[in-house]
């Protein structure tokens, strides 16, 4: 689980003659990750590396909240005979991407656990943006193994 948010502004003009209107937006996402796993270790001394691969399903829900304000004093935004009724309001949205999946890590055996620092590489292969994700994880296990 990840969870992340974005503020943007902009502005626009509905005439030349008025002052623009400025947009502010507040996006807040929330992301679930479920990876299907293979996991291949190795033993080099005391150390067990490790690489992984499998696939990956995202599932990302954003409500994004916005509002538009003149900046100018009221009405010197608007166009005479362009109804304009502009305020705030809230949109909300969800996605599922997936693809591809591989990691690599190596494994901190002591007497009362393990410690897997790992960084693992996704790749979507649908929906918009197609990104490259890099994400680094520590995993933590108790007890004797």
């Amino acid at each position: 689980f990840r969870s992340y948010r974005t503020n943007s502004s902009s502005s626009f003009q509905l005439d030349s003659s008025v002052n623009p209107y400025i947009v502010a937006n507040l996006m807040k996402t929330n992301v679930w990750d479920f990876p299907l796993l293979l996991k291949k270790r190795f033993t080099v001394g005391s150390l067990r590396p490790f690489i992984d691969a499998g696939y990956q399903w995202s599932y990302e829900r954003s409500t994004t909240s916005y509002s538009y304000n003149c900046s100018g004093s009221q009405g010197s935004c608007s166009v005479s005979g362009y109804p304009v009724v502009l305020g705030f309001g809230q949109a909300k949205s969800s996605t599922t991407l997936e693809g591809p999946i591989a990691g690599a890590g190596i494994e901190f055996k002591s007497r009362y656990g393990t410690i897997s620092p790992e960084v693992r590489f996704t790749r979507p292969t649908n929906g918009y943006p197609r990104d490259n994700r890099l994400t680094g994880l520590v995993g933590f296990t108790w007890g004797k193994k």
